[in-house]
């Protein structure tokens, strides 16, 4: 069997891009479990209802710098999986004085029952500002405890969805990979290289995510530096 990535029937993933000032590349993903047939004018629907929740429940914690540009869900149970994608409207709502760079983040940990090597799915979010900070490496507990209720009121807002034929049945984590092997290579200049080469499920996994709990300590994305 080749060694590729497998389709995940059931499963589509959101994806959300986002812009904070100058920072026009963040993308955070979701997965969640369904059962039915998606067709594109239903994952269309699934992403402008998403686009709502947000507005609804994080727009409300993050600055007026931050803004939500598209959502775009998609059925990730063969190549020719349904997509679907609308431009987003949602705009944080906090005075943007005082915020936080791209890179600042909270991160957002996923419960899951089943016990692995390696980091659990996490959700890093920015957008905020130095007022949530109690110092220089630590949210303030009663933002952290505030922004950790939202983010599960929008998580979990999605599991009510029922139309177009689909009902959405649980968030989940996404496993494609159960492992890796070192593959040596030797280079034109004659020096060796080892790649660390993934080796892909015959299936994909998913494991249910019951919460999310947002971390008290500030997290950081060190790609993003742009602060604009």
């Amino acid at each position: 069997m080749a060694n590729v990535a497998p389709f995940a029937p059931g499963v589509m993933k959101v994806e959300y891009s986002q812009t904070l000032g100058g920072a026009t590349n963040i993308i955070n993903r979701m997965f969640y479990s369904f059962t039915g047939a998606l067709a594109s004018t239903g994952a269309a629907n699934i992403a402008s209802t998403v686009n709502g929740y947000w507005a609804a429940s994080l727009s409300p914690h993050l600055t007026a710098h931050h803004s939500l540009i598209s959502v775009k869900v998609t059925d990730l149970g063969s190549a020719q999986g349904a997509v679907g994608e609308v431009v987003g409207t949602a705009v944080g709502t906090i005075p943007i004085a005082g915020f936080l760079p791209a890179k600042d983040c909270v991160v957002n940990h996923a419960t899951i029952n089943r016990r692995y090597r390696g980091g659990k799915p996490r959700w890093y979010q920015s957008g905020f500002t130095q007022s949530n900070l109690v110092d220089n490496q630590h949210w303030d507990s009663t933002f952290i405890g505030t922004w950790e209720a939202a983010f599960n009121t929008f998580a979990k807002d999605l599991l009510s969805y029922s139309g177009g034929g689909v009902t959405i049945t649980n968030i989940v984590n996404l496993s494609l990979v159960s492992g890796y092997t070192w593959h040596e290579s030797t280079l034109p200049s004659g020096n060796v290289k080892w790649e660390k080469v993934p080796t892909y499920r015959a299936q994909a996994l998913t494991d249910v995510v019951s919460d999310w709990v947002a971390d008290s300590v500030v997290g950081s994305q060190r790609r993003r530096g742009t602060n604009g």
